[in-house]
């Protein structure tokens, strides 16, 4: 009796409104259980340069009725062209301006202020900056780019990053000199003063210190590697020349917008 009754007790509390085993509804993936919904994209005409923006959600919409729709990877002015690209990991598609019927900006809601619409940007290229003590390099990533832009961006920051160790060998370079001569003229003040000593003691009649001839070149004693070797030990002024402009030919196929890189130009197919 009392097992009969243990069962009847379980199959009964199984059934209660209060009992939920593997059987929870998460609200994300039904959003209409709460009233919530979710955040939506619409799509406005673009008017003014600014809504051509690099990582800008654009809907292209061509003279055949056809749309595109993706995000602008760069504007080509002097061939009047816009690059979108539709998938990650794709490369840009070129869309001349005399096939381009409409073009439509994406907006989403905007946080601050609340119930305002704002444009949907996205940057594709991220940069971070990496500093040890004085030293200082860069990294580029972007995921949603093609195999080919990736290459460049990390040519690109093997450049810059090569071309920052070297400048600041040569920064470095200078400061060597500066404190080598400088490290001459105390040794020449101390010349000057155990010289000036020896002849007091001489003037005197009687030696404040005993007579030894090689006393002062033992105090100027200073075993300082020679500064000819420590130069030539460091990347001569022709290597930081070649990976400046090293650098500033692979810049010169970035797209910069505000001081940062959004996009790299690639050859197209």
């Amino acid at each position: 009796m009392r097992f009969s009754t243990l069962v009847v007790a379980l199959v009964a509390l199984a059934f209660s409104p209060g009992w939920s085993l593997a059987q929870i509804a998460l609200p994300v993936f039904d959003p209409q259980k709460d009233g919530g919904q979710p955040q939506k994209m619409t799509f406005e005409d673009a008017k003014k340069s600014a809504d051509f923006r690099h990582g800008a959600l654009l809907r292209v919409t061509l003279n055949d009725d056809s749309k595109v729709e993706g995000t602008l990877v760069r504007v080509d002015r002097k061939a009047t062209r816009i690059y979108l690209r539709t998938e990650p990991g794709a490369a840009p598609r070129a869309i001349a301006q005399k096939e381009i019927k409409k073009v439509e900006k994406a907006t989403r809601d905007s946080i601050r202020p609340a119930g305002m619409r704002e444009d949907a940007v996205t940057p594709e290229i991220h940069q971070i900056a990496v500093f040890s003590g004085a030293s200082r390099s860069v990294r580029y990533f972007g995921p949603n780019l093609s195999p080919e832009e990736l290459r460049s961006l990390q040519e690109l920051e093997d450049a810059e990053n090569e071309f920052a160790r070297l400048d600041q060998l040569h920064m470095n370079r200078s400061q060597l000199v500066d404190n080598e001569v400088a490290i001459q003229g105390e040794r020449l003040t101390s010349h000057h003063l155990i010289n000036d000593l020896l002849r007091q003691q001489v003037w005197s009649g009687f030696w404040v210190l005993p007579l030894a001839p090689s006393y002062h070149q033992v105090v100027i004693q200073h075993d300082q590697p020679e500064l000819a070797k420590l130069v030539a030990a460091l990347p001569s002024f022709e290597a930081w020349t070649k990976a400046r402009d090293n650098a500033r030919s692979l810049r010169s196929h970035a797209v910069v917008e505000d001081g940062r890189i959004v996009a790299m130009v690639v050859a197209e197919k």
